[in-house]
């Protein structure tokens, strides 16, 4: 991750002290969410032998995947402290929102493994596509680069992406160090519920037909 900062904030012409605490604070939640959403694509279909010897309820293996990442998250944060300790970057009160953030993204990241793990039994193909899409879709959410620099018309096309608000989160909070919005947590919470609430009600529909399919 230092690579990449050092190499963008060098085609930006930008210190790398304030541009590499940007990448972080973006990177980290992204691959949070896209690792457990790649690696929650096969989650139950990994636990097929296991499912068919013991009872487990189906949503604990999706959870696990899920969980994994976010330690993983955690401790990189704890990586990203220290460096914007080292580096000078501003350390406020809006920290103390991180925990809510982490709450909130997790709960979106699971509801969305929920459904992807499921899909997949019906239709095994979809870890190759998860896998483009979110290669793809890196490139579509301001991660290595901020969205001021697209122009202000396109700019709306790329806050149709959900993965936009969560990352803007933990931008405010780690990076520009203020609280978000009231309006841009009700949108993330927003989009938490709806994603968590499908997932759960996939899982219910089909969860005692799955061990049929695997």
């Amino acid at each position: 991750m230092v690579i990449l900062a050092f190499v963008f904030s060098t085609i930006y012409n930008v210190p790398f002290a304030d541009f590499g605490i940007y990448i972080f604070s973006g990177l980290l939640p992204w691959q949070l969410m896209s690792n457990s959403i790649i690696g929650g694509t096969m989650s139950i279909i990994y636990a097929e032998g296991y499912l068919k010897k013991v009872y487990t309820p189906k949503i604990l293996f999706p959870l696990v995947t899920v969980s994994t990442e976010a330690v993983n998250f955690s401790l990189s944060l704890f990586s990203l402290f220290i460096l914007a300790f080292l580096l000078g970057a501003k350390i406020g009160v809006s920290l103390l929102f991180l925990p809510f953030a982490i709450i909130i993204t997790f709960l979106f990241v699971l509801g969305i493994v929920l459904v992807v793990s499921v899909a997949t039994i019906y239709f095994r193909d979809l870890y190759n596509i998860v896998q483009v899409v979110f290669t793809a879709l890196f490139y579509l959410v301001p991660v290595v680069y901020k969205i001021s620099i697209i122009p202000e018309n396109y700019q709306v096309f790329y806050k149709l992406n959900p993965f936009f608000y969560f990352i803007d989160l933990f931008h405010k909070i780690i990076y520009e160090s203020i609280i978000p919005s009231a309006a841009h947590w009700g949108v993330c919470l927003g989009l938490s519920l709806v994603a968590l609430l499908l997932g759960l009600f996939i899982l219910n529909l089909k969860e005692q037909d799955l061990i049929f399919r695997l």
